[in-house]
């Protein structure tokens, strides 16, 4: 990242390895609804509400990427390739 002291790279990047080792750590102690925590049954993580599940849509499917399947980028304005790119985020943020 050029102009960021190589100091304050270093400590983000060891904030963002305690976050996430502190989100595993969470994780690994919730369980699904319906299932009970011993010594045969090891914790069930619960998918985070961000997450998204691969398997509820087809991506290839999807309108935004029709749309930018269906574009020529060298056709395009500067003023056109931005209103398409309002337009898949519409596209995306009702999906």
């Amino acid at each position: 990242l050029a102009g960021v002291p190589a100091l304050v790279i270093n400590n983000a990047r060891e904030k963002l390895i305690q976050l996430e080792q502190a989100e595993v750590a969470q994780a690994s102690t919730q369980l699904l609804p319906g299932h009970q925590l011993n010594a045969q049954t090891p914790a069930i993580p619960v998918p985070h509400p961000w997450q998204n599940d691969l398997f509820t849509s087809d991506p290839k499917n999807h309108p935004a990427l029709e749309l930018l399947h269906n574009t020529d980028p060298d056709m395009l304005s500067p003023r056109q390739a931005l209103d398409i790119v309002f337009e898949m985020k519409k596209l995306l943020d009702r999906h």
